[in-house]
């Protein structure tokens, strides 16, 4: 299988079927309207999450036609935080958190 820029944590669970929508809260949706207003374009932005084996969170952000986009969070199979940090034009940008899972930075 390929790589592409989205790094491997996408990846894994994209090979893996996982990625599934789900509702959008008011602040997320206010968010869609706003890059809606500055792109011409709402319908090519979606909310993603991805689940581990078990049905923990594992990822979550903001997919565009073009790729992650925007804060994603990733996290260990306990539930904490494992990265968290910003795609912008495909590809990881500015700085990003990483976390043991036990929570220790």
């Amino acid at each position: 299988m390929s790589r592409n820029d989205y790094g491997p944590q996408f990846n894994a669970g994209r090979r893996a079927g996982m990625m599934t929508g789900c509702g959008l809260s008011a602040g997320l949706l206010a968010l869609l309207i706003l890059v809606g207003w500055l792109t011409d374009d709402v319908t090519s932005y979606r909310f993603v999450r991805e689940y581990h084996p078990d049905g923990a969170p594992r990822v979550e952000g903001l997919l565009s036609g073009d790729g992650p986009i925007g804060m994603w969070t990733y996290r260990h199979e306990n539930g904490r935080i494992a990265s968290q940090g910003n795609y912008g034009s495909r590809a990881a940008s500015g700085g990003w958190s990483y976390w043991y899972d036990d929570g220790m930075p």
